[in-house]
């Protein structure tokens, strides 16, 4: 192997052929860059006690229909994505009630997403009931 060294921090090496008669290792296949890739929503795990995120209530969309977002608890209350892109990585969502979570992804068209390129941040968002409306917060730690 022949290695030439950059800087302190850079090194490249190239190795030598292999000896003849020996098998080479097949490279792996590539994905090509048409290929939209997503993640599936991970739900967040249990967080060690002490370290719980500070719920924030933030704006949601205003044209959702008033009786879309009514709710007399947070179990009632869905998040639907109303872009490609969730939430977290440069999208949004509209917070309304479990009833009308059909009627919400049917104003809310996304359309073909296949060309839609999106960050891959983390957060961690949910549904919930305040003042007798669905709203969206966003989880901030201390």
């Amino acid at each position: 192997m022949r290695c030439v060294v950059f800087s302190l921090l850079l090194v490249a090496c190239q190795s030598a052929p292999p000896p003849s008669g020996a098998a080479t290792p097949s490279a792996p296949p590539t994905a090509s860059p048409d290929t939209p890739v997503s993640s599936p929503p991970m739900q967040p795990g249990p967080t060690p006690p002490g370290n719980e995120p500070a719920w924030v209530t933030k704006a949601v969309d205003p044209n959702a229909p008033d009786d879309w977002r009514t709710c007399s608890e947070s179990s009632e209350c869905t998040l639907v994505q109303t872009t490609c892109c969730d939430v977290c990585n440069g999208g949004s969502v509209v917070t309304v009630n479990n009833a009308h979570v059909a009627d919400a992804e049917r104003q809310y068209d996304r359309g073909d997403c296949s060309r839609s390129v999106c960050t891959e941040r983390g957060c961690m968002t949910r549904a919930a009931c305040e003042g007798g409306r669905c709203v969206l917060q966003w989880g901030n730690f201390r």
